[in-house]
């Protein structure tokens, strides 16, 4: 092909930019919704795990958890009951003592069992399933890696690295109890409450006691209570991820969030309404496979009809 001269300091002539249709800058835009779609849902999903829900079961145990203590009331000079003025949970130093911390994290005007997170890592326990087929038994461990354990006194420590029998707990339901329905004082059956018992068959408790030294009531954690009262009853608090109610029903909602973009991807087509509605019920309901191999047959189909 014969090329026009060219000297030296000629302008090189523009290249002519193709304007892009309809169709593509349409597709471009539903694939960037998608993209936004997808990552305001995952930001949502990510907030929902890290949210604290109340366990309603020994059954829902598992990870990262919180014992709130029995809201015990205070004393005053004349000996007349007065309300707590602050809910404690159970928590653990560096040293290994046992104590009771002050819960700060508490939505105005609701109950700490609703609302409480924890402030502190002191105050998070990871609870864990003792392996074997029948157990009914948990650990607990601290943020420093050690077991909290009772020993034959009911003296509750958090030294160890190993977990023995003294170690081990059981979480039973407080209105289930072998005792009967345990009521809070005031007379208000108590729901939603565990029971914390250790290998003994002793029952952790926590009670105001008159401190030796100078005179002041301090909340005393122990797990020596043979029968089961208001001192004993705890609620728990626990990540919204590891419940599983909660996590069932987020992989039922993960399921049924689908975009046109992933159903075309599946199939290898593009898509109509009713497949899409169809790819959808199928996917929420079961038959997922089959609707999308029904589709894939149909666009061969159509192709060579």
């Amino acid at each position: 092909m014969v090329k026009p001269l060219s000297f030296k300091g000629d302008k090189k002539p523009k290249k002519r930019k193709h304007k892009e249709s309809s169709t593509t800058l349409g597709e471009d835009n539903d694939s960037l919704q998608t993209t936004a779609a997808a990552a305001a849902a995952a930001a949502n999903a990510d907030s929902e795990e890290e949210t604290w829900t109340t366990a309603d079961q020994p059954s829902d145990l598992s990870g990262p958890i919180m014992i709130l203590l029995p809201e015990i009331s205070n004393l005053d000079d004349n000996d007349n009951s007065q309300p707590s003025s602050k809910p404690t949970c159970l928590a653990s130093d560096a040293t290994g003592a046992v104590f009771a911390s002050p819960v700060e994290n508490i939505i105005p005007e609701t109950s700490a069992r609703l609302s409480a997170e924890p402030s502190d890592v002191r105050q998070v326990w990871v609870v864990t399933k003792v392996p074997g087929e029948g157990s009914d038994g948990w650990t607990l461990k601290s943020h420093q890696g050690r077991y909290l354990s009772a020993d034959r006194f009911g003296v509750l420590r958090c030294e160890r690295e190993a977990a023995g029998m003294e170690e081990v707990f059981c979480f039973v339901q407080a209105g289930k109890s072998e005792g009967g329905e345990i009521k809070s004082e005031g007379g208000v059956v108590v729901e939603g409450g565990f029971l914390v018992c250790n290998s003994r068959k002793a029952y952790v408790s926590a009670e105001l006691v008159t401190a030796s030294r100078n005179g002041s009531r301090q909340m005393e954690i122990r797990a020596d209570a043979r029968t089961p009262g208001s001192t004993c009853v705890m609620y728990i608090r626990m990540q919204s991820r590891f419940k599983p109610q909660l996590k069932a029903n987020r992989e039922l909602k993960e399921k049924e969030k689908v975009s046109r973009k992933q159903l075309e991807e599946a199939v290898g087509r593009r898509l109509d309404e009713d497949e899409v509605r169809r790819l959808k019920k199928a996917r929420r309901e079961g038959g997922w496979h089959e609707a999308v191999l029904d589709a894939r047959v149909k666009g061969r189909h159509d192709k060579f009809a």
